[in-house]
C-alpha cells in the first residue's frame, strides 16, 4: 500500500518534478575512489557494491564494470566488455546491466590518473570513467568523463560531461537499464526529449543512438524506482565547469643525460625491425641498466604453454624475488602482445607509443606489438633453473593474419638481468617496441637505434625537480599534489601560491637554470622525505570560487642542487571546478 500511494503520489506531481532532483546523490561525486585500470575492451570482476541495490526484485551487492560504459549486476565471472555490437536487441537479451554510455570506448593512457574509479560512500556507490574517449579518436576529440551512482534506495544517477560524443560512423551507443536475460524490448526512448518520463511499470528503459546523434552531452538525469518501474527526471541545475591542473615551464636542476632507467627504440612498421637473430642483455647498474648485445643462449626446453589468446595477460609466479628499478618482484603479467608487467592488471595493450610507455604499467617490452597466440604460435613460461626463468612467444601470429609472424624469448634471474633475445620476426603492419619502462608517468627517453647505440647505461644524470597533480582540483576536495624527481639530500619543501605567471630568472642567485614562475603570494611548507615529497591541498567549497585560477610552485632545500642550495619546480595552473 505504501508503494502504491507513493507511486500516486509522485504521478501527481509529474509537472512539479519535472526539474527537481529527488535522487540522494550529488550532481557529480569528486570522491571518486580507486582507480581499478584503464585499457581498452576490459571488465572488473566481482566489485563489492558496499551498499545492497534492489532492483527488479533482486537484491545486488557485486557489480562488474566495464571499460565500454557499463555495469553488470552481480558478480557473473563473465569477461566480456561486450564491444562492439551495441543494440537494444542485445542490451535486453544479455545479463542484468546498467549502460551509462555502452560502446566501444577507451581510456586515454597518456595522463596516468585517468581510468575507472570505484567508491562506497554511505548509502551509495560511485562509478567513475575518467578521461575516456570514442576508440579512434583519442588525440582528435576531448577526452570525456562520465560517472554513475546506485543508492540503496535503488536510484541511479547518470552525469556526461560536456565534451562526451559519439562521432564514428561505425559506433552506436546505448543509455539505460535492463534486467536483461530476455526481458521484454520497450525500444529506444528520446530521454532528452521526454523527462518526466514514467516507464509505468517497464523495468527496462534505454535510448538508442547512431552515430554522431547522442544528445547527453553536459547533463545528468536521474532514474527513480516507481511501481517495478522508473520515474526518469532530468537534474538541470547541476553546474558544468571542468577542473584541470595545467603545467607550465620546466624547473631545475637542468636536465643532463638519462637520469632514470627506461630506454626504448619504436620501430614504426614491423619491417623496420633489425633485431631479428640478434639479443640484448639488461644488466643491472646502480639505478638503471647497462644494455649491452647479448651472448646468452637460447632456452630450448620451453614447454609449459600458457595458452594466452588474443589480447590476454597471464599471472606468473617465480620461484625467486626479481629486482628491477620499478621495485622486487616475484609475479609477472605475461601479455600476449609481447611484453611482461609488474602488476596484477590484466590490460593487454596491443598499440606501442611513448605515451603508452610512459603511462602504463612497469614493463619489459621484449616485442611490443599486436601479437594473436590465439591463431598461430603458442606463448610459454619455464624455469630454465632455480634462479632463472624464460617466457617465450613461439611462432605467434600478427593480427588479424593466422601465419606466424615472431619468435622471440625473455630471461629474467634472480640478480635482475634480463636478456632479450629475437629470432624470426616477420610482423607487417604493426608497429613494434622494444625497451623498459618503470611507467606511471615516467619521462620519455625518446626513441633510440638499439644496434647503432650499444652499449649505453641508463640511470645516468640529473633531472628537474617536477611538480604534479594527481587529482583535479574540485571544489570541496584535497588537492593530491608531489614533487618527484627530488634532488639528492633534499631536506624541505615549500609550495608557492600565486595569482599571477611571472618569469624571473634566477641563475644570477647561483640557482642555475631556475626560475620562478608564480607570484609568491602565499606558501606552505612540508618536510622531503623519500623520493617524492606529498603536498595536499585543501580547496574551499563555496560555487564562489567556480573557475577560480591558482598558479602553484614547488621549490626544495637541496644542498647538492646548486650553488645556493634550492631547487624549483615547473608550474602548474589550477582551475577550480566540479568535476
Amino acid at each position: 500500500m505504501l508503494q502504491n500511494a507513493l507511486t500516486l503520489l509522485l504521478l501527481a506531481a509529474l509537472p512539479t518534478i519535472a526539474c527537481a532532483q529527488i535522487a540522494v546523490a550529488p550532481c557529480y561525486e569528486p570522491q571518486i575512489g580507486q582507480s581499478l585500470g584503464g585499457g581498452d575492451d576490459w571488465i572488473y570482476l566481482g566489485i563489492p557494491l558496499g551498499i545492497s541495490f534492489p532492483y527488479n526484485g533482486t537484491t545486488y551487492s557485486q557489480i562488474d564494470i566495464s571499460t565500454n560504459g557499463f555495469i553488470f549486476l552481480g558478480a557473473n565471472n563473465l569477461i566480456d566488455p561486450r564491444c562492439c555490437a551495441i543494440s537494444g536487441a542485445q542490451f535486453t537479451a544479455g545479463l542484468p546491466s546498467i549502460a551509462i554510455l555502452w560502446t566501444d570506448l577507451i581510456c586515454n593512457s597518456a595522463n596516468r590518473a585517468n581510468g575507472v574509479y570505484y567508491n562506497t560512500l554511505p548509502g551509495r556507490a560511485v562509478i567513475t570513467w575518467l578521461g575516456f574517449n570514442e576508440y579512434g579518436s583519442i588525440g582528435l576529440q576531448p577526452d570525456f568523463t562520465l560517472q554513475m551512482q546506485l543508492t540503496v534506495n535503488g536510484e541511479v544517477t547518470f552525469f556526461y560531461s560536456p565534451t562526451t560524443h559519439i562521432l564514428a560512423s561505425f559506433h552506436t551507443a546505448i543509455t539505460g537499464i535492463t534486467q536483461g536475460l530476455g526481458a521484454s524490448n520497450p525500444g529506444s526512448t528520446d530521454l532528452s526529449a521526454s523527462f518526466p518520463n514514467n516507464t509505468n511499470g517497464q523495468p527496462t528503459i534505454y535510448e538508442e543512438w547512431a552515430s554522431g546523434n547522442f544528445d547527453l552531452a553536459q547533463r545528468t538525469f536521474e532514474l527513480i524506482p516507481v511501481g517495478g518501474g522508473w520515474l526518469a527526471l532530468d537534474r538541470p541545475n547541476c553546474p558544468f565547469v571542468l577542473a584541470t591542473a595545467q603545467p607550465f615551464g620546466v624547473g631545475c636542476p637542468p636536465l643532463t643525460g638519462n637520469p632514470n632507467a627506461e630506454f626504448y627504440e619504436l620501430f614504426s612498421t614491423g619491417p623496420a625491425f633489425d633485431l631479428s637473430n640478434r639479443g640484448i642483455d639488461l644488466i643491472p647498474i646502480g639505478s638503471g641498466y647497462l644494455v649491452v648485445p647479448s651472448a646468452t643462449a637460447w632456452f630450448f626446453g620451453f614447454a609449459n604453454a600458457t595458452a594466452l589468446g588474443d589480447d590476454q595477460t597471464s599471472q606468473v609466479t617465480l620461484p625467486f624475488s626479481f629486482p628491477t628499478p620499478a621495485g622486487t618482484f616475484s609475479s609477472f603479467g605475461v601479455s600476449s602482445n609481447g611484453y611482461l608487467q609488474f602488476s596484477n592488471s590484466l590490460t593487454a595493450t596491443p598499440y606501442p607509443g611513448p605515451l603508452e610507455f610512459q603511462n602504463e604499467e612497469p614493463r619489459i617490452y621484449g616485442l611490443w606489438t599486436d601479437l594473436d597466440p590465439a591463431s598461430c604460435g603458442q606463448t610459454y613460461s619455464d624455469a630454465i633453473s632455480p634462479t632463472s626463468w624464460a617466457f617465450t612467444w613461439n611462432g605467434v601470429a600478427e593480427y588479424p593474419s593466422a601465419s606466424p609472424a615472431a619468435t622471440f624469448q625473455v630471461q629474467v634471474r634472480s640478480d635482475g638481468t634480463v636478456s632479450i633475445l629475437w629470432q624470426s620476426v616477420q610482423v607487417i603492419s604493426h608497429p613494434i617496441m622494444v625497451g623498459f619502462s618503470r611507467g606511471f608517468g615516467v619521462a620519455d627517453p625518446f626513441n633510440q637505434d638499439l644496434s647503432a647505440t650499444m652499449p649505453f647505461q641508463t640511470g645516468l644524470g640529473t633531472q628537474p625537480l617536477l611538480l604534479e597533480s594527481r587529482t583535479m582540483p574540485i571544489l570541496g576536495t584535497t588537492l593530491s599534489l608531489q614533487l618527484r624527481q627530488q634532488p639528492v639530500n633534499a631536506t624541505a619543501a615549500a609550495l608557492i601560491l600565486g595569482f599571477q605567471k611571472i618569469t624571473v630568472p634566477l641563475s644570477g642567485l647561483g640557482m642555475s637554470g631556475c626560475v620562478q614562475q608564480v607570484s609568491a603570494d602565499a606558501a606552505l611548507f612540508f618536510a622531503s622525505v623519500g623520493a617524492t615529497t606529498a603536498m595536499p591541498l585543501a580547496l574551499p567549497t563555496t560555487r564562489n570560487f567556480l573557475g577560480f585560477i591558482l598558479h602553484l610552485q614547488g621549490a626544495e632545500l637541496a644542498p647538492l642542487a646548486n650553488a645556493i642550495g634550492i631547487a624549483t619546480s615547473n608550474g602548474l595552473s589550477l582551475r577550480l571546478g566540479t568535476f
